[in-house]
């Protein structure tokens, strides 16, 4: 962190840190927001396209200057490039010293030869490293120090001063208590903030020989009361945290009362901490009754800890206290967590006999599903779910179709036919009910799922009632199968269906048998090619099959003299056109990858991917996916109880879920008393995807992956532009009815788009994007986008032709720049561009916000 004469002055307090994959020291500016920073990325200070600068480490020196540790290496660690590559240099490194032009000298000092009273000068410098090894050099010289550090204390004058001499203090076991009193009730925020700190280290009982403070004092007890009820966040969230360290139960409940001001995400950690790090002792206190805090304490006591440690306080309070009917505080989710058979029954009948509002209702019933779903447990007594059903709420109904699901509600098979195949309800209902029907099985299921295989009417639902057939009886969905597959218009919609089949073990040598048979083209025959060698499936026969049909056709595999004969030519490549083959759909390269923070979470982050990886590594990771996985990537293949084999890479588990990140960039949680077996899976990413690319087009997309990180038109390591839109199409109907809904963004319609590596969205694609029919007429073209400000603040924001603007439904005045006043917090930019008249790149860049990715 920049501190000192030797820098200006607006890089005082900066960050400064490595980035060696993109060969680029960064610079981060640091803001107060709430509780706790953030920070503004600024132009960064070292960058250069000298592969072998990988900055690793960067201090601030004694004579003020910047010292970068270079590791000096074409090739970095990280598993992505071999450990016995013969080009890793392992004999050379590099210093290099950053100065200001604009700084004086600094004079270079021996500080072990000063005085105490020299260094206590030292201590009170702006410059970073004088004051730090100062300090160091005082702190190390123990006693002798202890009464130059008393004595230079008389002398100042300054609070922030005061403070350092606070720290000595501490630093040396010096007792200080008046200073400490002192700095606690500091005009600035900062300096309180930082004397809670020490109040809570010399308070904590563990601090050795003795805690300086007692907590149980009452002059003590009453500077923790003032700080957890300070006027400023900061100082709260210390007083936090300093009250952990006591322990104590009096500690926690006097924590609790942050809650009574206003909260913020800093603080809501902070908290839960505190009392997970105290569950125990506030647990006996509400078990034994003797809890008097108020009902937004509990609520937060209850929410932070674990469900088990509740258990006895539920069973207490449900015996003595309804639930409410609008469902307020923790109980629902607490009773779905951690509730027995009576107290579950207690929340069905309750649900079932309307004593909810429709909100909570739908809570309580996703409750019951999460109870049987991932601890087996269900209320004590039957029910029927018909009054569930029959309630006018979706949402309610879509709870009630789950929980049939989960309870294998044979009972309720009636009305999961209608739900499945009445036209008139909506897509979410039908589907839900068909995978309910998929999950009970049965006759019944199965005789309603083959004829919404087979109804040529409606292909989404075909399609979903073919997938869930093929689970029940694999036999019987292998006619629509192929008859739906026939029908894919697209490669990537093929690889769907083949995903989805293939996910039922055996169903490959089963359909291997009929392929001769089918009436395929190439992009159906190779979609299903390419799922059989996705994420550890062993599909050897149908794989043979579909390669014989293809004949010339099929992928062969790339030799290893092939791949380098490649890379030696990828400087005949464009990285314009080939970034068009990146965001191509059928590759869906951005399905599984994100460039500048935007894209799936599939595989490693790209944004510096030429930067950080050599061209035969970039090569062989297309054509042979498995070589080298990287760390953090390497995917399970799991069979659960109902024969479904699900791959993907482990993420966000829990000890009661599994959680998978399939190839398709979407979670899948699977509970873990589900699963009947589980081994290491290859890499998601299916072979073969680059193949059937001309040479030409495997140069173009090679040269640009090797440009991604690199100074120019393909870096998206800095930020101040846009990069995810949701595209609206104005047409004359739609804009007919007014345009508020669509300048407020919450109108459906609106298609996802990512900008190119630069910033820039193609004329071409959002004319794609929003064609009409011919007898629609297009108006305008609205583009959706979010955006973040660190704290009230006036902000710019450009484009490059005269458009509309709105930000969170606010006209915004400006043709091509704007300017408006916004408070801290996340905003919604809603653009309008005359269809008419669309620019040929269109781009909005701003520095004064971080663009967001749109939340799903």
């Amino acid at each position: 962190m920049i501190s000192g004469e030797s820098f200006q002055s607006d890089w005082q307090n900066s960050i400064i840190t490595c980035d060696f994959r993109a060969n680029r020291v960064t610079r981060f500016s640091l803001q107060e927001q709430d509780a706790g920073y953030i920070t503004t990325q600024e132009p960064d200070l070292v960058r250069t396209s000298a592969a072998t600068f990988r900055p690793i480490d960067v201090k601030q020196g004694p004579d003020g200057a910047l010292y970068i540790a270079d590791w000096s290496n074409p090739i970095i660690n990280h598993g992505e490039v071999d450990f016995r590559d013969p080009r890793r240099d392992r004999w050379h490194g590099r210093i290099w010293r950053v100065r200001w032009k604009g700084a004086a000298d600094q004079p270079k000092r021996d500080l072990t030869r000063l005085e105490s009273s020299e260094l206590l000068s030292l201590v009170k410098s702006q410059d970073r490293y004088l004051s730090h090894q100062s300090s160091r050099v005082l702190i190390e010289r123990g006693e002798p120090a202890r009464t130059a550090i008393r004595n230079w204390l008389e002398e100042q004058t300054d609070e922030y001063d005061k403070l350092k001499a606070l720290w000595l203090c501490q630093a040396t076991d010096s007792a200080a208590q008046s200073l400490l009193e002192e700095l606690l009730v500091s005009k600035d925020h900062r300096i309180r903030a930082a004397a809670t700190r020490v109040l809570g280290c010399w308070t904590d009982p563990q601090h050795q020989p003795n805690p300086w403070l007692n907590f149980d004092a009452p002059e003590t007890h009453a500077r923790f009361v003032q700080a957890v009820n300070d006027s400023h966040p900061r100082v709260r969230l210390e007083a936090i945290r300093a009250l952990a360290k006591v322990g104590s139960l009096e500690a926690g409940t006097l924590a609790l009362q942050v809650l009574e001001h206003p909260m913020d995400r800093f603080l809501d950690h902070a908290l839960f901490l505190t009392v997970n790090e105290m569950a125990d002792p506030l647990m006996q206190l509400l078990e034994q009754q003797q809890f008097e805090g108020t009902d937004q304490q509990l609520d937060f006591i209850l929410t932070a800890i674990e469900p088990d440690k509740a258990k006895r306080f539920l069973a207490q309070r449900l015996a003595n206290e309804p639930l409410a009917k609008d469902g307020s505080g923790p109980w629902i989710e607490l009773i779905g967590k951690t509730g027995g058979p009576e107290e579950l029954n207690l929340l069905m009948m309750q649900a079932l006999s309307r004593g909810f509002d429709e909100e909570a209702t739908e809570r309580a019933v996703n409750a019951l599903v999460m109870a049987q779903r991932l601890r087996k447990t269900r209320p004590s007594k039957p029910a029927s779910l018909d009054n569930l059903f029959g309630m006018p709420s979706e949402p309610v109904r879509l709870a009630a179709i789950r929980l049939a699901e989960v309870w294998q509600g044979q009972g309720s098979m009636t009305s999961l036919i209608d739900f499945a195949t009445r036209d008139s309800l909506s897509m979410k209902v039908r589907l839900a009910a068909i995978q309910a029907l998929k999950s009970i099985g049965g006759s019944q299921a199965v005789g309603a799922l083959t004829a919404l295989a087979n109804d040529e009417q409606n292909q989404d639902i075909s399609r979903a009632s073919t997938l869930a057939l093929a689970a029940l009886e694999t036999d019987t969905a292998i006619k629509p199968f192929f008859a739906i597959l026939s029908k894919a218009k697209s490669e990537a919609e093929a690889l769907d269906l083949w995903r989805g089949i293939l996910g039922v073990q055996g169903m490959g040598n089963k359909l291997a048998e009929q392929l001769q048979n089918q009436s395929l083209n190439d992009e159906q025959l190779m979609a299903g090619l390419r799922s059989t060698r996705d994420g550890g499936r062993q599909e050897s026969r149908l794989g043979d099959v579909l390669r014989e049909l293809m004949g010339d056709s099929a992928a062969s595999l790339m030799t290893p003299e092939a791949m380098l004969a490649l890379a030696s030519r990828v400087s005949e490549g464009d990285p314009a056109r080939g970034e068009g083959i990146y965001r191509r759909t059928e590759l869906a390269c951005a399905t599984c990858h994100a460039i500048g923070g935007i894209g799936g979470k599939v595989g490693p982050d790209m944004t510096s991917l030429g930067a950080s990886a050599p061209v035969d590594y970039l090569v062989e990771s297309l054509f042979i996916p498995d070589a080298k996985v990287k760390e953090g990537y390497h995917s399970s293949v799991v069979v659960t109880e109902d024969n479904q084999i699900i791959s993907g890479i482990e993420v966000e588990s829990t000890e009661d879920e599994l959680v998978l990140r399939n190839a398709q960039d979407r979670l899948i949680r699977l509970p873990k008393i589900d699963i009947v077996g589980k081994k290491p899976g290859p890499s998601l990413m299916p072979v073969g995807v680059v193949d059937r690319l001309s040479e030409q087009e495997q140069l173009d997309l090679l040269s640009f992956l090797s440009q991604l990180g690199k100074p120019g038109p393909f870096d998206a390591s800095q930020g101040g532009v846009a990069r995810e839109y949701g595209v609206l199409a104005g047409t004359h109907r739609r804009e007919q009815q007014g345009i508020e809904q669509i300048i407020s963004g919450e109108i459906d319609g609106w298609q996802p788009l990512k900008s190119l590596v630069n910033g820039d969205l193609p004329r071409q694609e959002l004319v794609e994007l929003t064609r009409q029919p011919i007898n629609i007429a297009l108006v305008h073209v609205y583009l959706k986008t979010r955006i973040e400000v660190a704290r009230d603040t006036t902000v710019r924001l450009s484009v490059p032709t005269s458009v509309g603007m709105w930000v969170n439904g606010q006209p915004i005045e400006g043709d091509r720049d704007f300017s408006t006043e916004l408070p801290t917090g996340q905003h919604v930019v809603v653009i309008r561009l005359d269809a008419r008249d669309l620019p040929e790149q269109f781009r909005l860049e701003s520095k004064d916000v971080t663009f967001l990715a749109l939340e799903d």
